[in-house]
């Protein structure tokens, strides 16, 4: 259901995916404080992968999870940054994959430019033309996969049953669901 899960099972199958929402690491503008993050020695964030034992023949992941919360022009362009590193020095060993909402992905240029050699090749994945790059769309849940999820929350299932069908059409959009 989430990034974060998906990395996690990952990791348990002995793969290596490196999770990082930007929405709850806070105000990072730089490979220090972003290190410090990760408890690493290393002086560069690149040098940090590079120091990390891949399984032969598997890449890496790195899963940049809610671009769009950097809302500061500093912490966005440092991701950016950031991430064209990984994609210049470490595509043989690491995928890097960015998480944003429509807007802001077609928004930003640098980061379309950032993936605009990979495009998309399974034409059955939801996708968007104004998008150039490799992509997916996650679209509203259907109300059988809210409610599945709410009946694995009972402190919040009172609150869904007594609730008006307008507020239960905001909880198909995953995020609205996250919060």
């Amino acid at each position: 259901f989430s990034l974060y899960n998906i990395c996690s099972n990952l990791t348990k199958d002995g793969d290596v995916a490196i999770y990082m929402p930007i929405d709850l690491l806070g105000y990072i503008d730089n490979e220090k404080d972003l290190l410090k993050e990760f408890e690493s020695g290393s002086k560069n964030f690149t040098n940090f992968l590079k120091a990390i034992k891949l399984k032969k023949g598997v890449k890496g992941i790195l899963v940049i999870d809610s671009f769009d919360s950097a809302r500061s022009a500093k912490v966005q362009d440092f991701y950016l940054q950031l991430i064209g590193k990984v994609i210049t020095e470490l595509s043989d060993d690491w995928n890097v994959i960015v998480s944003a909402r429509l807007y802001d992905a077609k928004k930003s240029s640098i980061l379309l430019n950032l993936f605009s050699n990979h495009t998309n090749e399974d034409q059955q994945l939801d996708q968007d033309s104004d998008i150039t790059c490799r992509h997916f769309i996650i679209n509203e849940l259907e109300t059988n996969e809210v409610e599945k999820y709410i009946e694995s929350n009972s402190k919040f299932l009172k609150v869904y049953k007594e609730s008006h069908d307008e507020f239960k059409n905001l909880l198909k959009t995953p995020f609205n669901l996250w919060l």
